[in-house]
C-alpha cells in the first residue's frame, strides 16, 4: 500500500463548555528572566483563566501538507464570505516571501483560488516594522488572517510580544478567524514545539488557544 499523508484540521471557537472543568491547567511557562535580558522578546499578556462565558473568535489550526479545499473554503465562510471577508495573508514563516515575487505568488494563489475575496499579504522581518501602527492597520481592518506554513521560529522572531500580535488577538476578540497550518498552527499556542522529533524544543508563541499546545506533523517527525 503505498504511503499517504494525512492532514488533521481542528476548527474551535473555544466555548463554555471549555470552562467547566473541575479545575483549570495550570498556566504555560514563561522564559526565564535570563532569556528576557538576552534579547527574547516578551510575549503579549497570557490568558489568567478562561471565561466561563466563552471566548470570542475562532481558531483554526491545520495539521500541515495539502489541506483539503474545503479547509480553506470554510474559513473563508467563517471570515464573512465573499461580501464581508477581508483576509490578511501572513507567510513569515517562509523564507521565500522574503522578496516581491515571493510575496506576489502567494497573494496570487490565494487570489486565483478565490476569486471574490479580498486578499493583503503582511510581512516583514523587523520587529520594529511589526511594531508600527501603519505596518498593522491592514489587521485592524482583517476579518481573518492566515498563518502560512513553514518555520515557526520566524513568526515567533518577527512578531512575538509585537503589534502584530496584539492585533491577532483583538481579532479573535471581536469575533474574528485565526487560521494557520504547519508552522501557523505550532504558533497559536503560547507553549510552542519549535522543532525536534524525540526531544522537542519547546519556545514561545502566541496565545491563541489558552492553556494548550498545538504539534503538526506529528506522525512524520514520531513525537
Amino acid at each position: 500500500m503505498p504511503a499517504r499523508t494525512f492532514a488533521l484540521v481542528v476548527a474551535m471557537s473555544l466555548s463554555p463548555i471549555a470552562a467547566q472543568s473541575p479545575s483549570p491547567p495550570p498556566a504555560p511557562p514563561q522564559p526565564p528572566a535570563s532569556s528576557a535580558a538576552a534579547g527574547t522578546p516578551a510575549p503579549a499578556a497570557s490568558a489568567v483563566a478562561i471565561d466561563p462565558a466563552g471566548l470570542p473568535g475562532t481558531r483554526m489550526l491545520g495539521g500541515g501538507g495539502k489541506l483539503p479545499p474545503r479547509v480553506y473554503e470554510h474559513f473563508l465562510q467563517l471570515a464573512g464570505g465573499p461580501e464581508q471577508a477581508r483576509i490578511v495573508l501572513i507567510p513569515t514563516a517562509s523564507a521565500s516571501v522574503d522578496d516581491e515575487a515571493g510575496r506576489q505568488k502567494v497573494l496570487q494563489r490565494w487570489q486565483q483560488e478565490h476569486p471574490g475575496y479580498q486578499f493583503e499579504v503582511l510581512h516583514t522581518r523587523d520587529r520594529a516594522t511589526a511594531d508600527d501602527e501603519a505596518f498593522t492597520a491592514p489587521l485592524r481592518r482583517a476579518t481573518g488572517v492566515w498563518l502560512g506554513g513553514g518555520v515557526q521560529k520566524k513568526l515567533a522572531d518577527a512578531y512575538l510580544g509585537t503589534r502584530v500580535e496584539r492585533e491577532l488577538q483583538a481579532l479573535l476578540a471581536r469575533g474574528g478567524v485565526v487560521g494557520g497550518t504547519s508552522a501557523g498552527t505550532a504558533i497559536q499556542t503560547r507553549t510552542m514545539i519549535q522543532e525536534g522529533k524525540e526531544d522537542p524544543v519547546v519556545a514561545t508563541g502566541f496565545d491563541c488557544v489558552p492553556f494548550a499546545i498545538s504539534d503538526q506533523h506529528f506522525l512524520k517527525r514520531q513525537r
